[in-house]
């Protein structure tokens, strides 16, 4: 049986965390002791969140978050179903501004001429099109 026992140790004049475990070494007949010191026991350092300060904030996640969710519920295809024609010609589909403006509204509102601003920064890696394909003008 191997049992494994945490405990503290004071050494040099410091209290330490020591994991101990005791193995029956068949070869020697006998019980053997191994011992990890893991680190000092002293108690976490606190921090005075009162003194702390915002230097600037930034969504994380959020616009991927949702744009994985209009993926798997199809949003821009039963857009474009149900608006057959519109949209821009040679841009995105009537589907995908709209949703790109949703998504703005709901992580970043603002005004439409910051959408392709918007977009740049936060979902250039997963959209096809060109942010500023994305403007004001197509969304009419």
């Amino acid at each position: 049986m191997m049992d494994m026992h945490i405990f503290e140790r004071e050494m040099s004049g410091r209290r330490y965390r020591v994991a101990a475990q005791s193995v029956w070494d068949s070869v020697l007949g006998r019980s053997v002791a191994r011992q990890a010191v893991l680190g000092p026991a002293d108690a976490p350092p606190k921090s005075d969140l009162g003194e702390t300060r915002t230097i600037g904030t930034r969504s994380v996640g959020d616009t991927g978050a949702l744009l994985w969710v209009a993926e798997q519920l199809d949003v821009i295809g039963h857009i474009d179903r149900a608006c057959a024609g519109s949209g821009a010609k040679d841009g995105p589909s009537i589907g995908e501004i709209v949703l790109s403006v949703a998504l703005q509204r709901a992580c970043s509102p603002g005004p439409k001429r910051d959408l392709a601003e918007f977009l740049d920064g936060s979902v250039a890696r997963v959209s096809c099109l060109p942010a500023s394909k994305f403007t004001g003008q197509a969304f009419c």
